[in-house]
């Protein structure tokens, strides 16, 4: 067990269900996540997909949760037919989302360093070089000066 208590971060997008479920349940899932901030190991390991993370039984429900540091994150909240696979999503989601970040990321840093905007191939979508991105979309737009097949 130990010595401190640690520190429990709940998301809004899992704190709000919480508030809606019956007073019994809601409870039982205070009651858990006590013992949880009292000792982190309360709960079972997962393995496979979701190796990293614990969870603890409450019933039909699940609380899916991680240690980091001195703070216990709180991943997921639900039913125990759902809460593992929208988990698992949420985390691919993210996995591919952090992948087109650095992959936009370094071709910025290519083109600013010199680089062509021909050199780079645009996504398959798109039938004219890339000559922007906005925000999160890639913005395809036909290069008005900019022969790709030159230079």
């Amino acid at each position: 067990m130990s010595a401190a208590r640690s520190r429990l971060r709940v998301p809004n997008e899992i704190r709000d269900p919480i508030s809606g479920l019956n007073p019994d349940t809601k409870r039982r899932v205070r009651a858990a996540l006590d013992a949880v901030i009292d000792d982190p190991e309360t709960g079972m390991a997962l393995s496979e997909r979701l190796a990293g993370y614990r969870r603890i039984r409450i019933g039909g429900w699940r609380i899916v949760y991680r240690e980091e540091g001195r703070v216990i994150q709180i991943h997921a909240i639900g039913r125990r037919s759902t809460v593992y696979a929208d988990l698992i999503a949420r985390i691919e989601r993210a996995r591919k989302g952090r992948q087109k970040r650095r992959a936009r990321e370094e071709t910025l840093e290519r083109i600013a360093q010199g680089g062509s905007w021909s050199t780079y191939l645009p996504p398959a979508r798109c039938e004219t070089p890339l000559i922007a991105w906005s925000g999160d979309a890639v913005a395809c737009r036909r290069a008005k000066s900019i022969d790709a097949r030159s230079t």
